[in-house]
């Protein structure tokens, strides 16, 4: 079966979004690795807000982390919806809910900003998309149209 094209705009638009995602969480990583190191030196950070710059930086460190990680599973996702395997749709559901959520999670507490709104506009058209019921008969495994030789 060939790829239909809004798979294929999927993949590409899921591309740039797991790139987009991965250095935006290295930056978290890297910034969240400076805080700790300035909060041990001493005389960067005043000795009463060390432990609170300490543990800013701890908390940045592991959302990067974790930020880098959903990234890279998103790039396998676009690798399982180019090729058309199964496992992509699935891959690509979980992949999309999960950066949903963490998106999701700073606007509830707050934190609302046109990068969090936008990314996820996308992940939801996104999922919208790969639950229609076209996308998922595209990546069905379902062979009974398939004339075998008897």
């Amino acid at each position: 079966m060939q790829r239909p094209t809004g798979i294929s705009v999927l993949a590409i638009s899921i591309l740039v979004l797991a790139i987009f995602r991965f250095i935006i969480s290295f930056l978290d990583m890297a910034i969240g690795s400076w805080m700790t190191a300035m909060a041990m030196s001493p005389g960067y950070i005043p000795p009463q807000y060390r432990a609170e710059v300490d543990a800013m930086g701890d908390l940045g460190f592991w959302i990067g982390l974790f930020g880098m990680v959903i990234a890279v599973a998103m790039l396998i996702a676009v690798r399982g919806l180019w090729t058309m395997a199964g496992w992509g749709w699935w891959f690509a559901l979980f992949t999309l809910g999960v950066a949903l959520f963490l998106n999701l999670i700073p606007m509830f507490q707050g934190t609302v900003t046109g990068r969090l709104i936008a990314e996820s506009l996308f992940y939801v058209v996104f999922l919208i998309y790969l639950l229609t019921p076209h996308v998922r008969a595209a990546f069905s495994s379902d062979t009974s149209n398939v004339s075998a030789p008897a």
